[in-house]
């Protein structure tokens, strides 16, 4: 009686890895877009002053990760691409809107909003989903 046991080849397994890193990053993408495309405050709110301000912040604004989305620019900084050999990568270009290191991590006068840091939590479900098939 024999057994035949098929072992992958090597680029058999570099495929199903670059196809899982692909998605993995899609979906942090995915993450970080929902992120920053939360509705605006209505006029009564702005009326307060801003929401994101230290001093004194609109609830649930000043504690939430999400970004109002006014007009995009920060959404069409972001991209998703192929850095090379087993690398993807989220690139966030910066000279497009200098701001977006602001918004994440705040200033003395307006408060931190993670939505990276929050957009990876949310989707760590999926992330271990993906890697967890065979």
């Amino acid at each position: 009686m024999r057994i035949a046991i098929r072992i992958p080849s090597i680029s058999d397994l570099r495929r199903k890895v670059e196809k899982k890193l692909k998605e993995t990053t899609q979906v942090v993408y995915d993450g970080i877009i929902h992120f920053t495309s939360a509705t605006r405050p209505t006029w009564a709110e702005l009326m307060r002053l801003h929401p994101y301000s230290r001093r004194n912040p609109v609830e649930p604004y000043a504690s939430s990760p999400y970004v109002v989305r006014r007009t995009g620019r920060l959404q069409r900084c972001i991209e998703q691409r192929r850095l090379g050999d087993w690398r993807y990568g989220i690139i966030f270009k910066t000279s497009e809107a200098p701001y977006i290191t602001y918004v994440q991590r705040g200033t003395v006068k307006m408060v931190p909003r993670d939505f990276v840091k929050a957009a990876i939590e949310k989707v760590k479900p999926q992330i271990e989903e993906i890697w967890k098939r065979p």
